[in-house]
């Protein structure tokens, strides 16, 4: 089939074939050592998700309705331990995601944990001021150390765990550092110097000097033999995780200050502000610290946990705003001590607009509640952060091209990007190059021309005003340039919602809360004509590809259809049960796609006023819609924090069909055969399995009037009740499928006077050959049961009445002197008188 006739084919059903998924809600992570799995808290489930297959599901842990404070994975990879608000620590088996069990641990919720080296204990940190030592495989407690005054915020075991001083040293919100020791079971020291909560605890690589980071902005080092301070680092935020880098790494640091080495152990640190840095020991010299995000407050981005995977040179860090962010320590590039691998959007929260991005439309434009819009690569799940905004994104459109992307935001600005997809990392595939200002509210739509390349962008808001943005300066330099307003014109009285540039960029179209539509001259600014008819605000408005047709969607929950030379309208469609959010035209503009409110993937045949497919694949409402220049893909996100992509199946739906009509056919023909040659025993397995209750009556129909035709089959010693043993033999060898399928014929054959014969033939075979308690495995057994007996009841009533009324015809006869053989002479009546 050619390009040009496929895309005029009447598209009927898509099928969801990849969704990208919310799959971390905050909280520790962990990957395991060959870093193929990573392992997610996500709300009152643990995810493993495969990192090599794009965030493929390998496994879903359910929880206790409580939601998980606290994962580790055994060094091993063995084992995960998990705790939730229920005070219950579970175990799993890694290997089978099998619980293997369950314990209640603590008074209050488990804070931290951590598994020493060995992979056999776990000790775990709780607000009810104790610390507990648990064996992993045994499931019982071994320690129970008592002394911390409020929670218990960090724990740390002692690498060398064959030391006779082997310890396990806490920390506390009361400040405190208490070292176990794990012998003994005794309090050895309390190392008190630290103001405010401790947040960190790590071990130097001669595990001869513990740091410990507060959030009194400080970094203690720590001698271990003497358990004196050596010294204070200050660090001007709160840390909120610390540790060490594997000695012999080498880091890009300029003047050679990059080789890690026993003597010279260099540790990271992140906290408050978002950003890794790399502090060396010895000179409490600050290496290197990560320029910070370019937007928003710096508690948004806070960083929770940092996860060092020294076996693949990797450090893992974990925001408060759900994003997993992967970096490689050194680069082959100059000074460039961390470089970004890959990034994880852990938590979508709710999709406002989406888009394809990119030349060959490999990419996804997310705006997703957030300042920062988020670009997926489809293949990989993998999400880079482009920052700008400094409040939520509302609005997003790309250009013909798919190499610039428009946003539009709370912060009463907009802005374009470029996106190159060929750089591997995600944090050079797209820039800011310009900027747009003089919104004096939210920036709620936007629309590129359909030239390419662009010439112009159209933007409305809260404002109730539009603007025509020049294009023809963006540069390609490393600074966003600033945007020029061509015009500004007042459009209507109520916020304007959505924006629609026609395909030759002579007019655009607006839509607005005020419940009209607008048709503007993109020259000029000037009004062209209103379209009125709808009930509440118009959600989205759209131009036909091919006709002058604007289509339009509103919160009355209808789509309509308008005229571009009269303004009419032409159609309107019904069928969404809320309001309709976004549409959008496919197959040349002969049908509508639309999403809704209610959670639904709609998809309209215009002519036909028909919707030829419903789709119920989100659980809350269904905001953004993308379709694919080929439209062999749609792309839907809503409010429950996923995004679908659906492709088309009608070629192979209608493949699938005309291959079952084919086999049906041939199938009905060798029924038809084997019924005609009496080959009864495979004529009703077949009409069995191709579901044909009419056919099959009749086999057993013939079969039974064969029976009757014979005189010694009543006497006969192999009496058979359907008139044929072989038959009786075919009802007897059933699966519990075609049992079900016949008992369903059964139940309406005997609503029929006439068919009741056969139907209660057939019954008395099941009844005969199989036990009661296979008979109850059948699914519908209750149902099909509940509906023969009365009509069985009913039958039998009737011929009882035939019956009784037999016997009046035996009385009238036998009064009529007619009921004597006729070999035997009638009794001799008194001759009469002549």
């Amino acid at each position: 089939m050619s390009a040009s006739t496929k895309s005029l084919q009447l598209k009927s059903i898509y099928k969801p074939v990849q969704s990208i998924e919310s799959i971390y809600s905050g909280g520790k992570v962990a990957i395991t050592n060959d870093g193929r799995l990573i392992i997610t808290t996500f709300g009152d489930e643990i995810l493993v998700s495969d990192l090599t297959q794009g965030l493929k599901r390998v496994a879903t842990l359910p929880g206790d309705s409580e939601v998980f404070t606290c994962l580790a994975l055994t060094p091993d990879n063995r084992f995960l331990v998990t705790t939730s608000r229920s005070l219950q620590m579970t175990i799993w088996d890694m290997d089978t995601y099998r619980l293997i069990r369950t314990l209640k641990v603590h008074d209050a919720p488990v804070l931290v944990m951590d598994i020493d080296s060995t992979s056999s204990l776990v000790a775990t940190g709780s607000a009810d001021s104790t610390v507990k030592v648990w064996d992993i495989e045994g499931g019982f407690c071994t320690h129970n150390f008592k002394g911390h005054q409020g929670l218990v915020s960090s724990v740390k075991f002692h690498p060398d765990t064959e030391s006779a001083d082997w310890v396990l040293v806490s920390g506390g919100e009361d400040g405190n550092i208490r070292c176990w020791n794990m012998h003994t079971r005794a309090c050895v020291a309390t190392l008190s110097d630290h103001t405010s909560v401790i947040r960190g605890l790590a071990f130097s690589p001669n595990c001869k000097m513990l740091l410990s980071s507060s959030r009194d902005r400080s970094i203690n080092v720590w001698r271990m033999d003497t358990h004196k301070l050596i010294k204070t680092i200050p660090t001007f935020e709160n840390p909120e995780t610390i540790g060490f880098i594997k000695p012999g790494t080498n880091l890009a640091l300029p003047n050679g200050k990059g080789n890690v080495t026993q003597k010279s152990p260099v540790f990271y640190t992140g906290g408050e502000r978002g950003i890794i840095q790399l502090w060396e020991l010895n000179t409490s010299e600050k290496l290197f610290s990560q320029a910070p995000r370019a937007t928003s407050t710096e508690v948004s981005h806070q960083i929770v946990d940092i996860l060092y995977q020294p076996q693949a040179n990797r450090m893992v860090a974990m925001t408060t705003d759900q994003n997993i962010t992967t970096y490689s320590l050194g680069s082959d590039e100059p000074e460039e001590v961390l470089s970004l691998v890959s990034q994880i959007a852990g938590y979508n929260e709710e999709i406002i607009d989406l888009a394809y991005l990119g030349p060959e439309e490999t990419h996804l434009v997310v705006a997703s509640n957030s300042e920062s819009l988020r670009v997926y690569n489809l293949d990989t799940q993998t999400c880079g952060l482009l920052d700008h905004h400094t409040e939520t994104v509302l609005c997003l459109d790309t250009d013909s091209s798919g190499t610039l992307a428009a946003a539009g935001s709370r912060d009463k600005t907009l802005s374009i990007w470029h996106f190159n997809p060929s750089p591997a990392r995600v944090d050079r595939q797209a820039r800011c190059v310009a900027v747009g200002t003089g919104h004096t509210e939210s920036v709620g739509a936007v629309a590129f021309s359909r030239a390419d390349p662009p010439q112009f962008l159209i933007s409305g808001g809260q404002d109730r005003t539009i603007k025509r943005w020049n294009l023809g300066n963006l540069a390609a330099g490393e600074s966003p340039v600033a945007l020029e307003s061509e015009y500004t014109v007042k459009a209507h009285e109520k916020d304007i919602n959505t924006i629609a540039v026609a395909p030759n960029d002579q007019v655009f179209a607006t839509g607005s809360q005020d419940r009209t539509a607008t048709l503007w001259s993109t020259a000029t600014g000037g009004a062209l004509g209103h379209f009125k008819g709808h009930k509440r605000g118009i959600w989205k408005v759209q131009f036909s590809p091919v006709d002058q047709i604007l289509a339009t969607g509103s919160g009355d929950h209808t789509i309509k259809l308008w005229s571009l030379s009269n303004f009419s309208c032409l159609k309107t469609f019904e069928g969404h049960t809320s309001g309709v959010v976004n549409l959008r035209f496919l197959t040349a503009g002969l049908q509508l796609a639309s999403v809704g409110s209610d959670a639904l993937l709609k998809l309209w045949t215009i002519k036909s006023d028909e919707c030829v497919m419903t789709a119920d694949h989100h659980e809350d409402k269904v905001w953004a819609l993308a379709v694919s220049r080929d439209e062999s893909h749609l792309v839907t996100g809503g409010g429950d924090s996923t995004i679908r992509v659906w492709e088309d199946f009608t070629q192979q739906e209608i493949d699938r069909l005309n291959q079952e009509q084919a086999d049906t056919l041939v199938q009905e023909q060798t029924l038809t055969n084997l019924v005609r040659s009496k080959q009864y025993r495979q004529a009703i397995a077949l009409a069995l399995q191709l579901d044909k209750p009419r056919q099959l009556f009749q086999i057993f129909k013939d079969i039974m009037a064969q029976r009757e035709d014979s005189p010694d089959a009543a006497s006969s010693p192999t009496h058979s009740p359907m008139g044929d043993p072989a038959v009786d033999h075919v009802l007897a060898t059933l699966s519990l499928a075609q049992l079900d399928r016949l008992l369903l014929y059964i139940r309406d054959w005997n609503t029929n006077a006439k068919q009741c014969e056969v139907a209660h033939a057939a019954l008395q075979v099941i009844l005969d050959h199989y036990q009661p308690e296979h008979l109850l495995k059948i699914k519908h057994i209750n149902t099909t049961h509940n509906a023969i007996i009365p009509f069985a009841e009913r039958h039998y009533q009737r011929l009882d009445n035939l019956v009784t009324q037999s016997y009046m015809i035996d009385y009238t006869l036998h009064a009529m002197n007619l009921l004597a053989p006729f070999d035997e002479p009638a009794e001799s009546s008194p001759p009469l008188d002549n």
